[in-house]
């Protein structure tokens, strides 16, 4: 187990499983707020560095999430599988916005 895991279990064996799963919900809405913020009010270097501290954050509380339920190489093979599929849905995305404009110009 390399250093960080090592802290983070620690941590999860510290505080606990629900407090973990809490501390998730309190920084993901942490980072939501950061970004409704950037969104409405515009981004400057303020509004940056806080959404750059909470996806910070929810990273590693992303991490505590996989070490807790023990799902790292399916949550790999899932973001595999769904970067895959983004993948192919940008192409076709991107042909039927070609086929669009080329029917503009008809």
């Amino acid at each position: 187990m390399d250093n960080k895991k090592h802290v983070l279990q620690r941590s999860i064996d510290a505080f606990g499983e629900s407090y973990i799963v809490d501390l998730f919900f309190e920084e993901s809405g942490e980072l939501t707020k950061a970004l409704l913020k950037a969104r409405r009010y515009g981004l400057n270097s303020d509004r940056l560095a806080a959404i750059v501290d909470e996806i910070a954050d929810v990273s590693i509380c992303l991490e505590y999430l996989k070490m807790i339920y023990y799902c790292d190489s399916s949550v790999e093979d899932h973001v595999d599988f769904k970067v895959k599929r983004t993948a192919q849905r940008t192409a076709e995305k991107i042909a039927e916005e070609r086929k669009i404009k080329e029917n503009e110009k008809v």
